[in-house]
């Protein structure tokens, strides 16, 4: 699936590598239909209501998604767990991501994503 034309939601309370994520998908000739939230539970209205094809998650969120995701209207086609720079807990989760991404981001590691998707 093209991800310039699906829908994102991401999910960081971090403002700043959250803005900066934001930016760098949205800046595409036809940018995918971008929702940003701090929380999941500020996210919970969209998780419930709309489809999402792509999830972009800081990984300390996940389990208040989990406590959710019975109860969505669907599930994402892929995952993308984000991490601060001193976050580096998913090693052993690399067989059930879809992708992961830390700051700084940059074109190419989407590219990646997209590509093995």
């Amino acid at each position: 699936m093209a991800w310039n034309s699906s829908s994102i939601l991401l999910i960081d309370p971090d403002e700043m590598a959250a803005r900066e994520l934001a930016e760098l998908l949205q800046n595409r000739p036809e940018p995918p239909k971008l929702w940003v939230a701090h929380s999941v539970a500020s996210a919970e209205m969209i998780l419930r209501t709309q489809p999402v094809d792509w999830l972009f998650i800081r990984i300390t969120l996940w389990d208040d998604y989990q406590r959710l995701r019975s109860t969505l209207i669907g599930r994402p086609r892929g995952v993308i767990f984000l991490s601060g720079r001193n976050e580096k807990c998913t090693a052993h989760l690399s067989s059930t991501l879809d992708g992961h991404l830390q700051p700084p981001y940059r074109p190419g590691h989407l590219v990646r994503i997209w590509n093995r998707w």
